[in-house]
């Protein structure tokens, strides 16, 4: 799973939040939201720093950021 997929996935999934509830509670709109679930983000440094608050906000943890920000996440099945 790549990581703006992932993003989607714990927001709708586990955290069952709209996009808007989710940026709210990291401080950016609804349409960054949207542009990281779609991968959008032209700006790599951004999408590093928005992946990195989503792990640290979440409690997203054990190695769990760096494979956020290198794209290392695997499925729910590894």
């Amino acid at each position: 799973m790549e990581p703006h997929e992932r993003v989607r996935y714990l927001r709708k999934q586990y955290l069952k939040m709209t996009q808007t509830e989710f940026g709210e509670h990291l401080g950016v709109s609804r349409s960054v939201i949207n542009n990281i679930e779609l991968n959008y983000l032209s700006r790599p440094e951004k999408k590093i720093s928005l992946l990195k608050l989503i792990c640290r906000e979440f409690g997203v943890g054990g190695g769990m950021v760096e494979k956020c920000v290198y794209g290392k996440l695997g499925s729910e099945k590894e």
